[in-house]
């Protein structure tokens, strides 16, 4: 069941203006060599600064993601805003070069700086997630003439996650996990972005047709739990830069290793908005004829 075509012109004018917004940032994000792979850690304008940059440009995308939410399922301003994220990912190719070539620890080591920064990108995620939480009952009351469909939100309940949703968004992480090294063989951009959001929808997919829950927050989470796990695994696995160029070139380094944080919470969230949408339109659609047959059988 796809979103009304009033719901799409939304989400896609909302994607489109803050991908723009986005690419504005974009030079001073970028390292300086302007190499590829988007780090806040490796910034020219330094992490603090960059991490400020991103917020205030957020803030109108993020306006856009609450209103989109607020005209129809909770979880289109998060896919909204993921998306638009899209423009900033690059390969990881760059970063390695730079993490190479760095004065002080070995590249193996620099993955403790990918930890922080995925934490950081998630404290963006908690505060989009309580921003429409907050914020969608009562712009649906104040735009009655927008908010004429939830598109199967009276479905999803943003909550602090306990019990079954916790199961289900460990469940999540790691199904997403294994099609993840699945998908992702090498550091082309493409084939990271395209392999995460591939592995986090059907993750969520299945997750959700397997554990139904109403709590989308830990699904929404499992991302940075995979790239937390992927990271802290190779900064303990590798002792070494060249033990870890020597696994990199003869695909012995997990393929979720080449993915940068902006490319778990760009496509990965994505992927998992898109994924529990998905399911929840699977499970309508095989409810419905059941429903019309109990109240044909009842007339």
């Amino acid at each position: 069941m796809f979103p009304t075509v009033k719901q799409r012109v939304i989400i896609a004018t909302g994607i489109l203006i803050g991908a723009g917004l986005f690419a504005m940032g974009k030079e001073l994000l970028m390292a300086t060599d302007a190499g590829s792979g988007i780090s806040l850690m490796s910034s020219r304008v330094g992490p603090t600064i960059a991490t400020g940059l991103i917020a205030g440009i957020g803030l109108p995308v993020l306006a856009m993601g609450v209103f989109s939410s607020s005209s129809g399922h909770p979880l289109s301003g998060i896919f909204l805003i993921s998306t638009s994220l899209f423009i900033l990912a690059g390969s990881i190719e760059g970063w390695l070069s730079r993490s190479s070539s760095a004065a002080g620890s070995e590249l193996p080591q620099r993955y403790v700086a990918l930890i922080v920064e995925t934490t950081i990108w998630q404290i963006g995620v908690l505060a989009t997630i309580f921003a429409i939480h907050i914020s969608r009952k009562k712009m649906r009351a104040l735009l009655p003439i927008v908010a004429t469909s939830s598109h199967l939100g009276d479905d999803t309940h943003f909550k602090l996650p306990r019990g079954l949703s916790l199961v289900s968004g460990l469940a999540c992480a790691m199904i997403s996990a294994l099609l993840g090294l699945i998908l992702l063989k090498d550091n082309n951009a493409v084939q990271v972005m395209a392999g995460l959001f591939i592995a986090f929808s059907l993750g969520s997919l299945v997750t959700q047709l397997i554990l139904p829950n109403t709590n989308p927050v830990p699904l929404l989470l499992s991302p940075a739990l995979v790239a937390i796990t992927t990271y802290a695994y190779v900064q303990f696995k590798f002792q070494s830069a060249d033990e870890f160029h020597a696994a990199m070139w003869t695909s012995r380094l997990p393929g979720l290793a080449l993915a940068l944080p902006i490319h778990y919470v760009s496509a990965g969230v994505a992927g998992v908005a898109f994924g529990i949408g998905w399911a929840q339109g699977l499970m309508t659609n095989q409810t419905m004829p059941q429903n019309a047959k109990a109240s044909s059988s009842t007339g």
